[in-house]
């Protein structure tokens, strides 16, 4: 079922992904990129960043980026959004 509120287009996908960012997945999102942020900002600095810590914090955006392309309603083929 797909309903619109304030012009915002609510699927099952988008509507679950946004439950599980309320209950618990919000925090956890935002400290995934503080913590990219910061080791960026150690390498800025000349600090010693850890070549693994920092592929792992690429991977951690990497979904942080998965959950918010979660939120964009797909069009199908035809212009449909699902």
């Amino acid at each position: 079922m797909i309903a619109e509120v304030n012009n915002v287009i609510l699927t099952p996908l988008v509507s679950k992904t946004l439950s599980s960012i309320q209950e618990d997945g919000g925090d956890t999102l935002c400290e995934v990129i503080d913590k990219a942020i910061g080791t960026i900002l150690d390498l800025k600095i000349g600090n010693n960043v850890d070549a693994d810590k920092l592929i792992s914090d690429i991977s951690d955006l990497r979904i942080v980026a998965c959950v918010i392309r979660e939120l964009v309603p797909q069009k199908e083929k035809g212009g449909s959004n699902v």
